[in-house]
């Protein structure tokens, strides 16, 4: 399976990470699942440049030094240019294409947003080798051109969304951009028979800077990236570094005094029954005054 890594390492924590991880971080990832198996998510991401599970920033990470429990993780098979975005896989099998295609997969990118401010990248198909469980190398484009001279969200004259193995070659299923439209609507497939294409380029951005900033396309939380965990309070039994990790730790503490108090009100409406009106019986919950 593909995995579609995080965004905004630089956007949320400029400290940790300079301006240019936010377009080489992290990398896309294509997993071999296994029962059981932990691939550290989400404490964890996949640094294509260390080549290495590492710690997010969330959990204690201190911009891609540490990696903490990640080292116990399972980490990729292959790892693949950050934010292209992949949304679709096949494994290819059949013999219409020479033999170094017929062991590994065709990914389809649906292309990046958040590599400003440098150029945005995927919009192509890649083709991935594999040698049991593990990729021999990197990933080679396969089919480009989708998006046109604009390979943008709001720009892309299309934009790869699915794939197929078809009797003569693999067919692409590439959506129109637009607003609130699923990858399905308005999709028009292309078939490529044969690629033979240049690497792409795998990590850190060759182009100079083109942008200004990028939003995701659903906005960006008003706290994000916040630095203001040092200032809340510690409940009863946890760290500073739980409370770091946002408010799940004040919604459980939340839920325990809540069951905690519940628990007290019954026993008073057993009391108001059971001593101040014995004649009720468990009636007496229904009638009790509000404590």
């Amino acid at each position: 399976m593909t995995q579609q890594g995080r965004d905004q390492l630089h956007a949320n924590w400029p400290k940790l990470y300079p301006p240019a991880d936010e377009a080489r971080l992290p990398a896309e990832e294509l997993l071999l699942l296994k029962p059981g198996g932990d691939y550290g998510w989400p404490q964890c991401y996949y640094d294509g440049v260390q080549k290495k599970l590492v710690l997010g920033p969330e959990y204690g990470g201190d911009g891609g030094k540490q990696a903490g429990v990640c080292a116990n993780k399972i980490g990729p098979v292959a790892s693949l240019p950050a934010h292209w975005a992949p949304n679709a896989m096949v494994r290819y099998e059949n013999k219409q294409f020479p033999a170094r295609y017929r062991n590994g997969v065709f990914i389809a990118f649906h292309g990046s947003w958040d590599r400003a401010p440098y150029m945005q990248g995927g919009y192509n198909v890649v083709f991935q080798a594999l040698e049991g469980d593990h990729a021999p190398g990197n990933c080679e484009v396969f089919a480009d051109g989708f998006a046109g001279p604009d390979e943008s969200p709001a720009g892309a004259a299309h934009r790869p969304s699915g794939l197929a193995v078809g009797q003569t070659g693999v067919v692409c299923f590439r959506r129109h951009p637009g607003p609130n439209l699923p990858d399905c609507v308005q999709g028009r497939p292309c078939r490529r028979s044969l690629g033979d294409h240049p690497m792409p380029e795998r990590h850190g951005p060759v182009r100079e800077a083109v942008e200004v900033s990028a939003q995701p396309p659903e906005g960006t939380h008003a706290n994000a990236g916040a630095d203001a965990t040092s200032k809340l309070p510690v409940p009863e039994g946890a760290t500073p570094a739980m409370v770091a990790l946002g408010d799940r730790i004040t919604t459980a503490r939340s839920a325990e005094l809540l069951v905690k108090g519940a628990m007290a009100r019954t026993l008073l409406a057993l009391l108001w029954g059971l001593v101040l009106h014995p004649e009720s019986g468990c009636g007496a919950m229904a009638a009790m005054p509000e404590f």
